[in-house]
């Protein structure tokens, strides 16, 4: 069955979303933030599809070393589509990267609040907690990461679209 469904995988990025979305995969982050930029600017564009493409343009930056404007991303994703879960957390990571250990977990915990399957915010909350010394915390949420993607793993496999 997993075969089955790895031979139908969809073919290559379609458009500048897609193809920035690839360039983050495979390391290029100038790129994939010049692509993703053109995506943003294309007609017709929804509340949902421009939070993933702030999301990821903001991922690029962080790769390039350009936190505040990847933070001015991040927050326009959540303008966007205020429950757009990965734009929190990945302000969460801002605020653990700058030592901001407290506002790292009011944002996981946001995170939560709007979607209680959210491994990331799970894990990312786990790994503030620890820092923190709060182990039984850390721990709880590191395992509730491990379930739910345990949990999801082959749903996600199964439910991708056809490359």
């Amino acid at each position: 069955m997993i075969a089955q469904l790895w031979r139908r995988r969809r073919p290559g990025p379609v458009g500048p979303f897609e193809e920035g979305v690839a360039a983050i995969e495979a390391g290029r982050y100038r790129e994939a933030y010049h692509l993703l930029t053109r995506a943003l600017h294309e007609p017709n564009i929804d509340a949902v599809a421009a939070a993933a493409m702030y999301n990821k343009r903001g991922v690029a930056l962080v790769h390039q070393e350009r936190r505040e404007e990847a933070l001015s991303d991040f927050k326009a994703a959540i303008e966007a589509d205020p429950t757009y879960t990965a734009a929190i957390v990945n302000i969460g990571n801002l605020a653990l990267e700058r030592g901001e250990v407290e506002a790292a977990i009011e944002q996981y915990e946001a995170a939560l609040r709007i979607d209680q399957e959210c491994a990331l915010a799970h894990h990312n909350l786990g790994t503030a907690y620890r820092k923190l010394g709060r182990r039984s915390e850390s721990v709880r949420h590191l395992r509730m990461a491990d379930k739910i993607r345990a949990r999801t793993w082959f749903f996600r496999l199964r439910d991708r679209p056809l490359r």
